[in-house]
C-alpha cells in the first residue's frame, strides 16, 4: 500500500499581534489527517522578535515583525503566520531640563502596520515633571520622575526619566543716586554671574516701571556671550527720581523692575529683579 503524500497545512491564524510578555497561538490542521509525513518543523524568520514551537506556541521577545513557518521534513508543504509584536520606541530615554523650560517625547509605535497609534502619556510625579497629550514635557521643580509613554491599545509603555535641575545663573541689582544733564536720578545697573559649564548668552536688559513702561534698554542680540564662571556687568540705565515722588508713595508705590533676558543652553529666560536696591536671586 503506497503512503499517503501530505497535501495541505493550514493555521488557524495568518496574522497574530502580540505584547511582550503574553503569547499567542494557532492550530495547525494537516490534510489528509492520515498522512506518513505528519511530522512538522516550526520556524521563525527572527527568533530576537518572536520565537515559535509545536503545536504553534508563539513566545514574543521584543517589538517588531517577522514570519513564523510550519512546514513538512521534505519541505514541499507549508503554511505562514505574519507575527507582529507591538511595542513604543521613544526618541529619547533620558532626559535632563533645566527648571521652567520644555522639550518635547515623541513615541512611535512599532510595527508600523497596527492601526491604533494613539499614545497615552503619563508623568509619575507632576509636581516635578508635567506633560500633555501631545508629549510636551514641562520642568516644574529640581527632581527626577518617570515619563510614560502607553499604548492606548494596551499592555505596552515606554519610558523616559527626567531629571530637572535649576538654573545656574544669578544675578543682582544695584540701584544708586546720580546726575545725568542736571536731572537728578537714579541709575540702575546689574551683574550677572554664569557659573554654567558653557556659554550663556546675553539677549537684553531692560527697565521698566508699575505701568509697564519701558525706562531704558541695551540694544543687540546678543549684547554679549558670557563664557563659563565669568562675570557681566551691565551698562547703568537713568530714571528721573520726580516720577516717583513722595507725593506719588515712592518706589514702594511705583516700583521698578528689572527685566534680564538671556539664553542658557538653547532656553530662554527672563530674570526679573523688583525694587528695593540689592534684590539678589538665584534661579
Amino acid at each position: 500500500m503506497n503512503p499517503v503524500n501530505l497535501q495541505s497545512i493550514k493555521l488557524s491564524k495568518d496574522t497574530l499581534n502580540l505584547f511582550v510578555g503574553v503569547q499567542g497561538a494557532f492550530i495547525v490542521t494537516i490534510s489528509p489527517s492520515n498522512t506518513a509525513d505528519s511530522v512538522l518543523l516550526y520556524s521563525s524568520s527572527d527568533t530576537s522578535i518572536a520565537k515559535v514551537r509545536k503545536p504553534g506556541i508563539v513566545s514574543p521577545v521584543k517589538a517588531g515583525t517577522c514570519i513564523v513557518t510550519v512546514k513538512n521534513k521534505a519541505n514541499t508543504v507549508s503554511a505562514t503566520c505574519i507575527v507582529n509584536v507591538i511595542g513604543i520606541k521613544l526618541n529619547k530615554t533620558l532626559s535632563s531640563l533645566v527648571q521652567g523650560t520644555s522639550d518635547t517625547l515623541t513615541a512611535t509605535i512599532i510595527p508600523s502596520t497596527i492601526a491604533n497609534k494613539n499614545i497615552i502619556w503619563s508623568s509619575s510625579d507632576t509636581s516635578i515633571v508635567k506633560v500633555n497629550a501631545l508629549g510636551i514635557i514641562t520642568a516644574k521643580h529640581p527632581g527626577n520622575a518617570i515619563i510614560r509613554a502607553s499604548a492606548q491599545s494596551g499592555f505596552v509603555t515606554a519610558d523616559c526619566r527626567i531629571y530637572v535641575i535649576e538654573p545656574t545663573v544669578t544675578g543682582e541689582a544695584f540701584y544708586t543716586d546720580t546726575t545725568v544733564n542736571n536731572v537728578a536720578g537714579k541709575g540702575i545697573s546689574f551683574k550677572f554671574v554664569n557659573s554654567a559649564p558653557y556659554p550663556v548668552q546675553i539677549l537684553e536688559w531692560y527697565v521698566s516701571d508699575s505701568n509697564g513702561k519701558k525706562i531704558g534698554d541695551i540694544a543687540g542680540s546678543p549684547i554679549e556671550i558670557l563664557q563659563p564662571h565669568a562675570v557681566y556687568n551691565s551698562p547703568v540705565q537713568f530714571f528721573e527720581s520726580s516720577l516717583y515722588t513722595s507725593a506719588r508713595g515712592g518706589l514702594s508705590v511705583c516700583p521698578l523692575t528689572v527685566h534680564f533676558v538671556y539664553n542658557e543652553n538653547g532656553a530662554a529666560y527672563n530674570m526679573v529683579f523688583t525694587y528695593p536696591i540689592n534684590i539678589i536671586l538665584g534661579l
